[in-house]
């Protein structure tokens, strides 16, 4: 099960953390820019659904709004860095899961690998386990 945050971000959040965005993620030669990669807040919406114990810190961070971003984010890491680090944890997520910046990494997404045959008998030593069977099974009450 996944767990989100219930972050109801105003529309100046939204725009303060894009104004940050712009500010940590500027774009070069080969990447686009935090802005140009998301230019519907669509995956800054998805990270801060997702980063559930960053995104409140962060809303929280810019609730004030933004005028100059490489000033305000200057301050926050000088003055709250659990909140900058919230506010670069938000934006860098929201840009890295992004499928364009990932097609620009040539980044081919998350890939199954599944167990070789033989890979978990010779990756598992029997003696870290025999602690585990000589205690037994544990049974926990299952929760109402």
């Amino acid at each position: 099960m996944t767990t989100t945050a219930d972050t109801h971000a105003s529309r100046e959040q939204i725009d303060a953390l894009r104004k940050l965005g712009a500010a940590i993620l500027p774009g070069t030669a080969t990447q686009p820019s935090f802005t140009a990669a998301d230019p519907n807040d669509e995956h800054l919406r998805i990270a801060l659904q997702h980063l559930t114990f960053d995104a409140p810190r962060a809303l929280a961070a810019v609730a004030g709004g933004v005028d100059d971003a490489d000033q305000f984010l200057a301050t926050l890491q000088a003055d709250n860095y659990p909140a900058f680090h919230s506010v670069w944890m938000v934006c860098v997520g929201a840009y890295y899961v992004n499928r364009a910046v990932w097609e620009r990494l040539q980044y081919p997404g998350r890939i199954p690998y599944p167990v070789a045959p033989g890979e978990a008998a010779s990756e598992l030593d029997p003696a870290q386990l025999q602690a585990v069977v000589d205690r037994g099974p544990i049974f926990r009450p299952a929760p109402n």
